[in-house]
């Protein structure tokens, strides 16, 4: 397996600065904390794998950042750079949710490992979250020029890790 650190030499804007909890962790373990900045800076940790996915969304223009919810605290979103009405909580790609499923922190609103997250009904998103994610990236890919069947087939590949390393471990 390629070093982490190695992995995460090129990384976009949003996660410059960031830094994993350390390579002698087991991956399922391993915790990347970054300042996102946004309405608010707000400092969050990710489990590795899912910080790798966040990476590898916005590596074609998509962007990360932080969004008030309206009750005097904020939350980190993904903005997609064709589809501006789009934009969602990561924390929803994450946990993958589904239309109408809504994700809230239990604890920390920083926190977006599993285990701190919390899957409810009666969301007011209509789509499925990884699916519009995968999609509006994608799109990206192929206009880049990149090899967008590549690139979509690592993405899908990132998130049956992440399920498997982490989801099944929360009852998700």
């Amino acid at each position: 397996m390629a070093d982490r650190t190695e992995a995460f030499a090129r990384l976009p804007d949003w996660a410059r600065g960031g830094e994993s909890a350390g390579s002698d962790l087991d991956i399922a373990d391993d915790v990347f904390t970054v300042r996102v900045d946004g309405a608010e800076p707000l400092i969050s940790k990710f489990p590795f794998i899912g910080a790798a996915i966040l990476v590898e969304l916005t590596r074609y223009g998509n962007g990360i950042v932080t969004n008030p919810n309206g009750t005097g605290s904020n939350y980190v979103k993904i903005t997609f750079a064709k589809h501006p009405k789009d934009s969602m909580p990561v924390s929803r790609i994450i946990a993958d949710a589904l239309p109408r499923q809504a994700v809230h922190p239990v604890g920390d609103l920083g926190d977006y490992r599993p285990e701190f997250l919390e899957k409810r009904g009666a969301g007011k998103a209509a789509k499925n979250a990884r699916e519009t994610a995968v999609r509006h990236s994608v799109e990206l890919c192929r206009e880049a020029g990149a090899d967008a069947d590549a690139y979509e087939a690592n993405l899908r590949a990132l998130f049956e890790m992440h399920d498997d390393l982490l989801l099944g471990r929360f009852d998700y």
